[in-house]
């Protein structure tokens, strides 16, 4: 996506729950991602992250949860690349690893069948 625009991505989270409470839950588990997006050049569009998060059960059927998901895959198809368009020959840049990970904040409503 260019500068200030949102992207697509699909989300496959595998999350385990701790109830605290009958209805109060503690989430947490692996999370993969795949960015839709066909301009994300330079982008790798498969991800792995971990997401922890909270849940509440409202009814037997009806629940809520905020989650947020940490990014661990670095994203840059090649992050040298970025380096030596900036200054390779500036020693500021020599060395430098850029990295760049996808976090991910969800807010939900459910209905459980």
């Amino acid at each position: 996506s260019k500068d200030g625009e949102s992207g697509s991505a699909l989300l496959v989270p595998v999350i385990g729950k701790y109830y605290f409470t009958e209805k109060v839950n503690l989430q947490f588990g692996p999370q993969f991602d795949y960015i839709l997006d066909d301009e994300s050049e330079g982008i790798k569009k498969f991800g792995f992250g971990l997401s922890t998060g909270l849940g509440y059960d409202i009814s037997d059927k009806f629940f809520a949860a905020i989650r947020y998901s940490f990014g661990l895959t670095n994203r840059l198809e090649n992050s040298n690349l970025i380096v030596d368009e900036v200054n390779s020959s500036d020693p500021f840049f020599s060395g430098l690893d850029i990295k760049t990970k996808i976090n991910f904040l969800q807010i939900g409503f459910g209905y459980k069948f």
